[in-house]
């Protein structure tokens, strides 16, 4: 019934606490679990900073996967698919 199930994560323990339940379903239904948290990017102020502002992009997007893998690695390791 559901081939993917989108699982919104802000980093924080409340948002976590859906993961059961999206784990519930995905297996009841044989879905694959879409990891997702928004990282927000810098706007830079002056155009004489672009490239602290690009490093500051990629270690956002670094800590974000680094938490979303976090997250799904131990559900792959349960036999679901993330």
């Amino acid at each position: 019934m559901f081939e993917k199930i989108l699982v919104c994560l802000d980093r924080s323990s409340l948002a976590e606490q859906i993961l059961p339940y999206s784990c519930e379903l995905a297996r009841a239904f044989g879905s694959e679990l879409i990891l997702l948290t928004v990282v927000e990017i810098p706007v830079p102020q002056s155009i004489e900073f672009p490239v602290e502002t690009s490093l500051i992009e990629e270690l956002r997007r670094t800590e974000a996967l680094t938490y979303l893998e976090g997250i799904a690695g131990p559900l792959r390791e349960n036999g679901l698919t993330v």
